[in-house]
């Protein structure tokens, strides 16, 4: 029962742990870290940033045997890992001098952040999660005058690939990135330098930075603020944002709308151009396919650069339809989707296949899937529309708008920029979780629905259209509002937009 005169009314969702993390020097040639993952149990989770359903120790690698720190709070209990977890953590330090550069190589999906520090270091911290976790393999050393930082996965290995990494690095003032990430978003913010390389899908922040960028990602939003640049900064689809720059850098969008707004705070719009874009992206294809998945299987698309719709079907049949668009048949060579089945479960992934070439691929994506497998979206840069799924949801670090038709028995959307609507006109005991989402959130509510919705860490609006029922706050970001009986439970956590409730209707 809730009790209306406590001053913060949150109830976690999932508790994460706390882990202390080793930093190495390192001044040799490459040394490999395979983890081993433990599952302590943990504190609540915090409100200013979006938590991993569980974090473990890292394996510390010495001249010895691997030694697994002891977690401080709680004792550790055996876990099997699941493509939902964080399965591991790396923290690692090299030496460093003002003026090198860090070359990033990345083979497995992951949002890279870069900050500047006031040390002749270079530190990565880095979170390892899904099924290759255990197989991944983060090499970091000092090479040729500068830093090298690299992740490995086995190419023999043919499990679910599903990866959800990310990676914080820490460099000096001045300092160059160099970086090929096969999807997720980059920011870099505080440094001065070169920046170059791409992203086959994911934004790209820069933030306070001054140099020369040569940047590019094949779909997301980018954004340049606050900065003095040279270069260019592009992608293939999304919107493009500038704001308080000078300097010389184009910053360009396949697709999407550039705003810019050099300081004055009166903004100016460019569309793309749609003849261009029809003109420039003229060579396509197409991949059909048709799977026999079994009952409660899971389904994950990954890194798909354009709209990805899902809609539910009776049976036990999976169709896919991939449509591929570039501005050569060389750039779609060097770009493959693909739709595997494992062990029951099916996988649809978007991968770069060339080294060091700047592609834009297009791409657009049709499933038709049993209404009851468990789903995961993850690293789209267009829209999301799923329909009837009634199994587990989880979507992930997408850039485009999302709309889903129900929410099925558990869900978590996390990690989002775009406007997330969901339809609810059952409400299942795993209730639903919005956690670190940038855009509106706008939940349609049905006449039967019971929920209690709690909100903690907004930085937006809150608002209610529905008869009988208001938002009462808690804290100063903090609220709740109880929908009927109020529960199961609706969680809005460190949310960067508004929310509204509003009622549904056929």
């Amino acid at each position: 029962m809730l009790d209306s005169q406590r001053s913060r009314g949150i109830v976690p969702l999932r508790l994460q742990a706390a882990i202390g993390s080793a930093a190495m020097l390192v001044a040799v040639p490459f040394t490999s870290m395979r983890l081993i993952p433990v599952e302590p149990k943990a504190p609540p989770i915090t409100l200013s940033e979006p938590a991993p359903l569980a974090l473990v120790a890292p394996v510390v690698m010495t001249t010895g045997k691997p030694v697994v720190p002891k977690p401080r709070q709680a004792k550790p209990t055996q876990s099997t890992p699941s493509f939902q977890q964080a399965d591991t953590i790396v923290d690692r330090t090299v030496a460093a001098s003002p003026g090198e550069t860090i070359s990033i190589n990345l083979r497995s999906v992951g949002g890279v952040t870069i900050r500047s520090w006031n040390q002749s270091q270079v530190r990565v911290r880095a979170i390892l999660s899904g099924a290759l976790a255990r197989q991944t393999e983060v090499l970091m050393a000092r090479v040729g005058g500068g830093v090298e930082f690299r992740t490995l996965t086995p190419p023999e290995y043919r499990g679910d690939w599903i990866d959800r990494n990310s990676f914080e690095i820490w460099v000096p003032t001045r300092f160059n990135v160099d970086i090929s990430s096969p999807g997720g978003g980059i920011s870099i913010s505080g440094v001065e330098g070169r920046f170059s390389g791409n992203s086959a899908g994911g934004g790209i922040t820069l933030d306070h930075v001054s140099g020369r960028a040569d940047l590019s990602t094949g779909g997301g939003e980018v954004r340049v603020t606050n900065s003095n640049l040279e270069g260019s900064v592009s992608t293939g689809g999304g919107r493009a944002v500038v704001h308080n720059t000078s300097g010389r850098v184009s910053v360009t969008s396949g697709s999407g709308p550039v705003i810019r707004d050099g300081g004055s705070g009166v903004p100016s719009m460019t569309l793309a151009a749609s003849s261009v874009s029809a003109t420039a992206y003229q060579e396509r294809d197409e991949i059909n396919g048709s799977f026999t998945l079994p009952a409660r299987a899971r389904v994950a698309v990954v890194a798909i650069n354009g709209s990805v719709d899902i809609k539910a079907s009776d049976g036990d049949t999976a169709s896919v339809e991939i449509e591929r668009a570039a501005r050569s048949r060389a750039e779609l060579d060097c770009n493959r989707v693909v739709s595997r089945q494992v062990a029951g479960n099916l996988f649809i992934k978007s991968e770069a296949v060339c080294e060091n070439r700047v592609i834009q691929v297009r791409h657009r994506v049709v499933l038709s899937l049993p209404r009851n497998v468990d789903l995961t979206v993850m690293g789209v840069s267009g829209p999301v529309n799923v329909g009837g799924i009634e199994g587990t949801m989880s979507i992930s670090g997408n850039s485009g708008d999302i709309n889903l038709a129900q929410s099925g028995r558990r869900s978590r959307i996390s990690g989002n920029t775009g406007t997330t609507t969901i339809t609810l006109r059952q409400l299942y005991a795993g209730g639903l979780e919005l956690s670190g989402n940038g855009g509106p959130i706008k939940l349609y509510i049905g006449d039967e629905l019971n929920a209690l919705v709690r909100v903690s860490g907004i930085s937006g609006s809150v608002s209610s259209d529905l008869p009988d029922v208001t938002f009462h706050k808690t804290a100063a970001a903090d609220y709740y509002a109880r929908i009927g009986s109020g529960w199961p439970t609706i969680y809005v956590l460190g949310h960067g937009g508004d929310i509204s409730l509003r009622q549904y209707r056929e």
